[in-house]
């Protein structure tokens, strides 16, 4: 039985080639989850939802202001709810200082979820006063507005 060494030798570098292949996707990989690791953590998405928060809240003023909504609407009240919750939410998580207490809230008291549909119920209320400001605008006849989700969602481009 004879021995081809060159093709030995291309076997074996064929296989040290995948065998690098392999760990750089396995680098790439633990780099990814390091990375959406911090969007995990309570601190890290604080920002978000707190400025979803205030830019609701001024749209919600912009919407009374031209009478799109009325003064004392069912938004407001529940913009309202929806701050008075979010505000231990942040007391809780900025108390919280440290990567292992991150940690803990994300994975104990589930902070990082409640943030999460929190955010959510913010954008639906969000949605629906642009949906409100569209349809005055429609309906006086002004065309919709470039700023909201709604007039993206109606109005074709051209």
């Amino acid at each position: 039985m004879e021995f081809d060494s060159s093709s030995l030798t291309i076997s074996f570098a064929v296989d040290g080639i995948v065998d690098l292949i392999k760990f750089c996707l396995v680098i790439l990989g633990a780099y990814r989850l390091i990375v959406s690791l911090r969007y995990m953590l309570p601190r890290d998405y604080l920002p978000f939802v707190s400025k979803e928060m205030s830019e609701t809240q001024t749209l919600l003023v912009r919407a009374e202001a031209i009478n799109a909504i009325p003064k004392a609407s069912e938004h407001r009240t529940n913009l309202t709810n929806l701050n008075a919750q979010f505000l231990p939410m942040r007391m809780e998580s900025n108390r919280a200082a440290g990567f292992t207490r991150q940690l803990q809230l994300v994975f104990f008291s589930g902070l990082t979820i409640r943030l999460y549909l929190l955010n959510t119920k913010i954008e639906a209320i969000r949605v629906k006063i642009e949906l409100a400001m569209d349809e005055l605008q429609l309906a006086t006849g002004q065309g919709a507005t470039t700023t909201g989700l709604a007039a993206t969602a109606t109005a074709p481009k051209i």
